[in-house]
C-alpha cells in the first residue's frame, strides 16, 4: 500500500458539483469534500456509496443553509486505504464541520453558521496558505508539516481564539444559561402541572364516591316510597273491608226491625 500525501494533494483537480446537485454524485466508493464557496474544505468524509451517504447526511441541512457549497470527490474502492487516507486529509485540512466545539449544538443551524463565517474571517487573517510554503518543505514528512505549521503560527481556526470569537462563545454560553434557565422553568411547570393534575383527580374521586351516595340515597328513597305506597294500598284495601262489612251489618239490622 502507497504512501499517500496530502501535501501533493490537488484538490482543484477533483470532480465536483454544487451541492443542489447533489443527484449527480457517483455511486460508488471514495472521500468526498464540502467546500466552501471560496474553495474552503468544510467537511470531509468517506462512504462506499457517495450520493446516498450525501442524501440523509447530518450535515446536509446545515451546509444547504451556506451559499455556494460544492461537493467534490476522490475515487477509492479499497476500504482500509479509504480509512486511512480520510483520517490524512481530516488531520491536513482541519475542516470546521468534522469537529463542532462543544459548547454549539449540533441542530443549532443559526449559530452554526455564525461560526463559520466568524471562522472564515479567522482562517483568511491567520493562516498562510499552504501554498505558499517552499517546495522543500513540501517533501517532509506529515509530522514535520505540522512543525512547520507550529513555526509559521498556522493556527487552527479552533486553536486561535480572536475578540469576535470569544465574544461569540460568551453569547452562546450566554443563550445556553438561558436556555438551562428555560428548561428549569418548564420543569417547575410540569410539577405544578402534575399537581394540579393529582388535585383534579382527588376532586374527580371525591365527585364519584357523592355520586355512588346520592344514588345509593335515591334508592333507598325509591324502596321506602314503594314501600309505602303498598302500605297504603294495603290500608285502603282493610279500610274498604271494613266499609263493606258495616254495610252488611247494617242491612241486617235493618232486616230484623
Amino acid at each position: 500500500m502507497s504512501a499517500f500525501a496530502p501535501e501533493s494533494f490537488d484538490l482543484s483537480s477533483l470532480p465536483c458539483v454544487p451541492l443542489s446537485d447533489k443527484g449527480k454524485l457517483p455511486h460508488f466508493a471514495g472521500i468526498y469534500f464540502a467546500l466552501s464557496s471560496q474553495g474552503r474544505v468544510l467537511y470531509i468524509g468517506r462512504s462506499i456509496d457517495i450520493r446516498e451517504r450525501l442524501r440523509g447526511h447530518h450535515r446536509l441541512p446545515l451546509l444547504e443553509a451556506l451559499e455556494g457549497v460544492r461537493i467534490a470527490w476522490l475515487k477509492e474502492s479499497d476500504s482500509l486505504a479509504l480509512q486511512r487516507i480520510e483520517t490524512i486529509l481530516i488531520k491536513y485540512f482541519n475542516p470546521p464541520l468534522n469537529k463542532i466545539p462543544s459548547y454549539l449544538k449540533e441542530e443549532d443551524t443559526e449559530n452554526l453558521i455564525k461560526y463559520l463565517n466568524l471562522n472564515e474571517r479567522i482562517h483568511k487573517s491567520n493562516v498562510i496558505p499552504i501554498n505558499k510554503l517552499s517546495s522543500p518543505q513540501l517533501d517532509r514528512t506529515n509530522e514535520q508539516v505540522n512543525e512547520i505549521q507550529t513555526e509559521n503560527k498556522l493556527y487552527s481556526p479552533f486553536e486561535y481564539e480572536s475578540p469576535l470569537l470569544s465574544e461569540f462563545k460568551q453569547l452562546t454560553l450566554e443563550q445556553a444559561k438561558r436556555s438551562d434557565r428555560l428548561e428549569s422553568e418548564i420543569a417547575d411547570l410540569r410539577l405544578l402541572l402534575q399537581e394540579q393534575m393529582q388535585a383534579h383527580r382527588q376532586l374527580t374521586e371525591a365527585f364519584v364516591e357523592q355520586t355512588k351516595l346520592i344514588s345509593e340515597l335515591l334508592r333507598t328513597q325509591a324502596e321506602t316510597n314503594s314501600r309505602l305506597a303498598e302500605v297504603t294500598i294495603e290500608q285502603a284495601q282493610t279500610i274498604s273491608k271494613l266499609s263493606r262489612t258495616l254495610e252488611e251489618t247494617c242491612d241486617k239490622n235493618e232486616t230484623g226491625a
